[in-house]
């Protein structure tokens, strides 16, 4: 597009050097660019002094949003790996392109899963069903800040205290983020969905304000309770919650 439009910069430099043949347009855009300038910054020291180089750019004027400030400085870690392959289903850029294929397509298999328990059906607005998606939109900026507070409270310690983003660790061979897909896939699995453990809960009931605005605090809010639940072994109050669902079924069905 910039060749058919403007000209490539080959074809612009010989114009300036070989005028004829030309036409004035390009012509004149050859002299403009042998006069303009570009300013740019030049940073001396590895790939650490360039990023925090970055991070202090995009923090001024027109900072970054959080979550993107968030994903850049952290980027490494399994969190934001698994984070960005659900967002977009495994497709757009790879971030995970370093690890082994067979690593690659496992990580892909898991984030397209996942993502289909969250994002599907996708939400078109004004909301007039009630076939929501339990993570609310698809916008990759959104949709990114609730999956790291997601993975954050479902993956908790040994002591069963939540894992902070900065706490999760750089993954080198892609293994930790298949690991973290797995059990991120786990806990949801008990929320909704077709797996048989799954507690049903509509998202419409459980996750959506009576305007179809998403709930994502209501959302992590029960993760966390699954994923401790499910730390602690007490398996029991998932057993009560699928009694008292087919109760108020049945209530419904005599009304």
């Amino acid at each position: 597009m910039v060749e058919q439009h403007i000209g490539t910069y080959t074809r612009l430099r010989k114009a300036l050097t070989e005028p004829d043949g030309y036409d004035e347009l390009t012509i004149r855009r050859s002299r403009k660019m042998a006069t303009r300038q570009l300013t740019l910054q030049w940073v001396s020291g590895d790939a650490e002094k360039a990023e925090s180089s970055f991070s202090k750019i995009n923090t001024q004027g027109t900072p970054l949003h959080k979550t993107e400030e968030l994903l850049l400085r952290n980027r490494s870690r399994s969190v934001a790996i698994a984070s960005r392959s659900i967002a977009r289903a495994a497709a757009g850029h790879k971030y995970w392109s370093k690890f082994d294929e067979k690593i690659i397509a496992e990580i892909e298999m898991l984030s397209k899963k996942v993502h289909k328990n969250l994002f599907n059906p996708e939400i078109s607005e004004p909301v007039r069903t009630l076939d929501l998606p339990l993570g609310g939109t698809k916008s990759p900026i959104v949709a990114l800040g609730v999956l790291m507070e997601l993975m954050s409270v479902s993956t908790l310690s040994k002591e069963g205290s939540v894992t902070q983003i900065k706490d999760f660790p750089v993954d080198e061979d892609g293994m930790r983020t298949i690991a973290l897909l797995k059990q991120f896939n786990k806990v949801v699995g008990w929320v909704s969905g077709d797996d048989p453990q799954s507690l049903g809960l509509h998202p419409a009931i459980y996750f959506y304000s009576e305007q179809g605005r998403h709930l994502p605090d209501l959302l992590v809010g029960l993760v966390y309770l699954i994923a401790k639940k499910l730390h602690q072994n007490q398996k029991g109050l998932f057993q009560n919650i699928h009694r008292c669902s087919a109760q108020a079924g049945k209530d419904t069905h005599r009304q």
